[in-house]
């Protein structure tokens, strides 16, 4: 964990199965299964939230999103090279395309992830 302590989850966000747009209901579910505190469609866990998103025509569900708070610039930027370096859609914003899933890597400080 040292190594990639200047890393932190802060959220996903999960589509549902074909067919199924009731994302207050999937919500309620982890809610009521993991005891985690419910916000209409997402849950909160101790330091990162869990969105879901309705199904979609022609899209797969699971998962959609991942964020990825990181400490240093440096270290940011160190990853968004790295991707590109791997052949990896990186846009303007931080976001990496990989695995089918858009990996978004958020500049975090100090003081806001101790609020996590």
């Amino acid at each position: 964990m040292r190594k990639h302590g200047d890393l932190c989850l802060l959220g996903a966000t999960l589509r549902l199965k074909p067919g199924d747009i009731d994302t207050q209901a999937a919500a309620r579910q982890w809610e009521e299964t993991f005891g985690v505190r419910r916000s209409g469609g997402s849950v909160q866990f101790t330091n990162a939230t869990m969105k879901f998103i309705g199904a979609e025509e022609g899209k797969p569900e699971g998962l959609v999103d991942i964020e990825i708070g990181v400490q240093e610039r440096r270290r940011l930027e160190e990853i968004l090279w790295r991707a590109k370096f791997e052949g990896l859609a990186v846009d303007a914003s931080g976001c990496v395309e990989m695995l089918g899933v858009k990996w978004n890597f958020i500049l975090t400080d100090e003081r806001q992830r101790s609020k996590l």
